[in-house]
């Protein structure tokens, strides 16, 4: 009598995954060291990223720094010219502000600059050489948004309004105030303006 054995073993029959098992247990504990590292890492080049735009920002308000500087001694022993007084302001006044910007880039940990991080480039897109921003301030929960700034004239203050509601962030924002008082360097402006739920 004649017998059939078979000695081949199918080793591509599928093992099922029991996480309730050691090796399960494993796998899913590597799993979750890796997204955490993953996480850790991603932060890490984020913040030094932050870093590098602020020592960049540094470097360029120390180079107006040095520039204002050589014009006022330049011109410290003659008349000064309205015009030429007015310029100077101007750039005293973009000082300040890249001063304020730096302050507040200081104190943003690397999880909020996450989320305001799209804000600061789209203000930065949208900056004119004829105007300036003093201060802003930005209230997610409720859509407002708030800056304080200056300009050489009205239309100014118009045109970097229009170029900032055309940034992502900024899109369909709508102005719901905006004074504007004459002063000796051109203007000076407030505006608030309630953004888009899509933005």
């Amino acid at each position: 009598m004649k017998q059939r054995i078979n000695l081949y073993r199918d080793t591509n029959t599928a093992t099922s995954f029991d996480r309730n098992s050691l090796s399960g247990s494993v796998i899913i504990v590597i799993a979750v060291i890796g997204i955490v590292f993953l996480s850790g890492l991603g932060l890490k080049l984020f913040d030094e990223s932050q870093k590098s735009d602020l020592a960049q920002l540094k470097a360029t308000k120390a180079n107006q720094d040095a520039e204002v500087q050589m014009l006022q001694e330049k011109f410290s022993s003659q008349t000064v010219s309205s015009d030429l007084q007015a310029e100077i302001e101007r750039i005293k006044n973009q000082i300040n502000s890249r001063k304020d910007l730096m302050s507040l880039l200081d104190q943003i940990d690397p999880q909020q600059a996450l989320s305001f991080s799209s804000y600061l480039s789209a203000l930065a897109e949208s900056s004119r050489s004829e105007s300036w921003l003093n201060s802003f301030s930005i209230n997610t929960s409720d859509r407002s948004f708030t800056i304080v700034g200056g300009a050489v004239n009205g239309p100014a203050v118009s045109s970097l309004l229009e170029a900032i509601a055309k940034t992502t962030p900024f899109s369909d924002m709508a102005v719901t105030a905006l004074e504007v008082e004459s002063v000796d360097s051109g203007v000076q402006f407030q505006a608030e303006a309630e953004l888009s739920v899509n933005d």
